[in-house]
């Protein structure tokens, strides 16, 4: 299933349910500009990836706000109306002089962010042009 910003508000449906999965793995790819995160899901224990493509940035807090737990998801939700990340990464670019160096797809603002919240407490909050989700279980048996 892959999500851009035509059908981003998927993400705030049934159809992507990431409610009490574990996160197993984050892997993120400074060249290709993408994220791969690798989860569980509680009920099956089926291994899934999410890829991020078009990475314009990211921001994770690992303060274990509320207790020292595993990385459960308890929300996983799509930011449309501030887009705090995005905004920030706007402001920082035009400080610098850099605009030109800033990923296109955020200048057009073709990049949508998506935001993970953790029974610790913790957010990790991710501005991207597309999301794929895929199985991955193959590559755990591997």
């Amino acid at each position: 299933m892959r999500i851009t910003t035509k059908n981003c508000q998927m993400i705030n449906t049934k159809a992507v349910y990431l409610h009490d999965d574990s996160m197993l793995q984050l892997k993120y790819n400074c060249e290709t500009r993408e994220m791969e995160i690798m989860l569980e899901k509680f009920a099956t224990k089926d291994v899934y990836r999410i890829m991020f493509y078009g990475v314009a940035g990211f921001e994770v807090s690992g303060c274990d706000f509320w207790g020292g737990m595993e990385a459960r998801i308890i929300d996983f939700y799509l930011e449309t109306e501030t887009r705090p990340l995005c905004m920030r990464l706007m402001e920082k670019s035009r400080e610098n002089a850099r605009i030109a160096e800033c990923p296109v797809g955020l200048m057009k603002l073709d990049v949508f962010e998506s935001v993970f919240l953790f029974a610790s407490g913790d957010e990790l909050r991710i501005a991207a042009d597309s999301i794929v989700i895929q199985d991955a279980s193959d590559d755990v048996a591997n």
